[in-house]
């Protein structure tokens, strides 16, 4: 994904939370205009949830058909289940060990595969190292023209110093400056 994608996914969330925010702030808030503490309610607004069905009775707090206690009563007679209690901590020193082994095995496994890959360039490079020396000054240099600074220094310092020198001197200078400070430094 792009920044610039990235960016307006962002601007988009951060819009929508804000527009979220903003309704239920203004359905949360006091009546800013009349200045009054609790909002006044539409009769629109309101909305009934009594069940249809039975009605007061004129004479009784009781609805007719329902027996309605004046103390609180627990939902349920069975008490609640407690969360069960936590086992024995895992062991710090076992995890670290644990940890430290798998680590050395991908190291270990990292490390064959870069010698493979280390091998497997330097056979490359020497294959290519002799098609040059076979090639004209500048067919080897037109060749060496696609590789970056330091593959081409790797490959011209498998080369003779005759032959390096020449085909150093075919490159451009900016090249040559970079590549023969990398021949030095690989020594």
């Amino acid at each position: 994904m792009s920044p610039k994608s990235i960016f307006i996914v962002l601007l988009a969330m951060s819009g929508s939370f804000a527009t979220i925010l903003s309704v239920l702030g203004y359905a949360l808030e006091p009546d800013v205009l009349t200045g009054s503490r609790h909002r006044r309610t539409r009769p629109t607004d309101v909305v009934s949830v009594a069940p249809p069905g039975p009605v007061l009775d004129s004479h009784s707090r009781a609805i007719v058909g329902f027996d309605i206690p004046d103390f609180p009563v627990p939902l349920s007679q069975t008490p609640a289940l407690l969360p069960p209690v936590p086992g024995k901590a895992p062991d710090i020193e076992l995890l670290a060990r644990v940890t430290a082994r798998r680590l050395r095995g991908v190291e270990q496994a990292l490390s064959l595969q870069v010698t493979a890959l280390k091998k497997n360039r330097d056979e490359m490079l020497d294959d290519f190292a002799g098609h040059l020396a076979l090639m004209s000054v500048e067919e080897a240099s037109a060749a060496l023209g696609p590789l970056d600074d330091e593959a081409a220094a790797l490959t011209l310092k498998r080369l003779g110093a005759a032959r390096r020198k020449a085909l150093l001197r075919a490159l451009m200078s900016k090249r040559r400056a970079a590549v023969e400070k990398l021949i030095r430094k690989a020594r």
